[in-house]
């Protein structure tokens, strides 16, 4: 029996369907996905493009969130769909983010590959179909297909071209998922509280001054601190003095009281979710 693994890459996932949902690309956050329907729409895809498949499983390629040891809220969804398998890189906090821009997410590619030719060599698959139109892929493709995997690329459909010409041209087909399946997946925003709206501005802002920080404790080996950030949600004056010079230098400028307050708190939070 003929047997397809789907592989998606989250980070082309992303921003394909923000900019069907939203005409722009936005940050995840802002982004609202069921994804148990999410899940029922790639079955009914795959029933229709390739009939008679067996579906091995599917695995969702992803660097981690900076919050909850590196599991957002939509990992722990994906995490627990039947037949999901989530796949974490992890994150460069040296090219972290700054000024909203999002922190560099590494290893992705990698896993990607390196999952595509164990299957290949185990022989549990006769094909992949490929969620990503990254250019980077491509010997990954060319080497299982010279294994006998078939490879196939699934567009999301977009206005703009989300798909490396050298990826189109390598692989054995292309399908198109409907801009119409992905509003059928697609949640109505949560209302959220201006406290809630603020923090969650604050931790995209100063990611990379928190990851900083937290790296200097590690460096300078404060198990105590840690313990006591941990166990007593109080900010040693040492880690706060740190952690807010990182946080100005990454805003050029001194922080409002608001935004003081909002960082410590997303600081402890991070502490707890990793200890």
């Amino acid at each position: 029996m003929k047997k397809i693994a789907i592989f998606v890459d989250a980070g082309y996932f992303w921003v394909a369907v923000s900019k069907i949902l939203y005409g722009e690309k936005r940050d995840r956050s802002g982004i609202f996905i069921d994804f148990c329907k999410m899940r029922e729409k790639f079955i009914l895809l795959l029933e229709k493009e390739f009939p008679g498949y067996e579906i091995l499983r599917f695995y969702w390629f992803d660097g981690p969130s900076i919050e909850n040891g590196g599991l957002s809220s939509a990992h722990m969804e994906i995490a627990n769909l039947d037949n999901f398998n989530l796949c974490l890189g992890f994150l460069n906090t040296a090219e972290g983010s700054a000024n909203g821009k999002e922190v560099k997410q590494k290893a992705v590619d990698g896993s990607i590959i390196t999952k595509m030719i164990t299957l290949a060599q185990n022989k549990a698959i006769s094909d992949i179909l490929l969620v990503s139109g990254d250019g980077d892929l491509l010997p990954g493709i060319i080497l299982v297909q010279d294994a006998g995997i078939r490879v196939h690329c699934l567009k999301i459909a977009s206005k703009t071209e989300t798909i490396s010409k050298l990826v189109r041209r390598a692989v054995d087909s292309t399908r198109i998922w409907e801009e119409k399946d992905v509003f059928d997946f697609q949640k109505d925003s949560p209302v959220l509280s201006p406290d809630q709206c603020f923090s969650g501005v604050v931790i995209e802002t100063f990611a990379d001054a928190i990851g900083k920080t937290f790296d200097v404790i590690k460096e300078r080996k404060w198990e105590d601190r840690l313990a006591l950030i941990h166990d007593s949600s109080e900010l040693p004056r040492e880690v706060d003095k740190i952690l807010l010079i990182e946080a100005r230098c990454e805003k050029g400028a001194d922080l409002e009281e608001e935004e003081r307050r909002a960082l410590r708190k997303a600081f402890m939070n991070f502490i707890k979710n990793r200890m």
